[in-house]
């Protein structure tokens, strides 16, 4: 038995049939919106600073989601302080967030709504105000 000749030329596209639907496709992303594999949230480096350029030193620093409640949660100094000229290193989830940094001999000062997405550090001043970078 003889085997069938081989051939080089694709396949013919199949052809529309008449009563026959194609299969659905799946909807598109609304206009401007690039469709991400299995709709994975987007990546971001979030790695931030919080410094302390003050003269005093900071003693509380608060984090929370942006716009959520009144309450801040636990302290990330922990028992520690932050020392004029040092800086905590963070790496939240990616997002939007309000951090509350208390210094020694201040006025609380609050960073609203920063995309850690965006920035790289918050660092408070010697006057007492917040600076982002």
């Amino acid at each position: 038995m003889k085997p069938p000749a081989l051939t080089s030329e694709p396949a013919a596209p199949p052809v529309a049939q008449p009563g026959v639907k194609p299969p659905a496709l799946p909807p598109a992303p609304p206009a401007g919106q690039a469709r991400r594999p299995q709709d994975a949230p987007p990546r971001c480096d979030s790695r931030i600073s919080i410094r302390n350029e003050t003269r005093t030193t900071i003693y509380e620093i608060y984090m929370r989601p942006a716009g959520r409640g009144t309450g801040w949660g636990e302290d990330l100094l922990g028992q520690r302080v932050l020392a004029p000229g040092e800086a905590l290193p963070l790496e939240p989830a990616p997002g939007s967030y309000d951090v509350l940094m208390i210094p020694v001999d201040g006025s609380p000062a609050v960073a609203w709504r920063e995309d850690v997405c965006a920035i790289n550090s918050i660092t408070m001043l010697a006057d007492g105000t917040l600076r982002v970078d």
